[in-house]
């Protein structure tokens, strides 16, 4: 079974090709989609940080 943090790495991915994806370039500025993708991935994972700590202390 997939462990929750690469779980949490791939929803995180997803969801930032998609909302790159959606939105137009001018809004980026000067960053590219990739640039604004990983900014994205790093959001998700300082955001859902604590929950996996959490997780993988508790043994789940």
């Amino acid at each position: 079974m997939i462990s929750i943090l690469a779980q949490e790495r791939l929803l995180g991915a997803a969801l930032g090709s998609i909302f790159t994806g959606i939105i137009r370039e001018p809004i980026f500025g000067s960053k590219s989609r990739a640039e604004f993708a990983h900014l994205w991935n790093k959001a998700v994972d300082q955001t859902f940080r604590p929950v996996i700590e959490s997780l993988s202390s508790s043994g789940w």
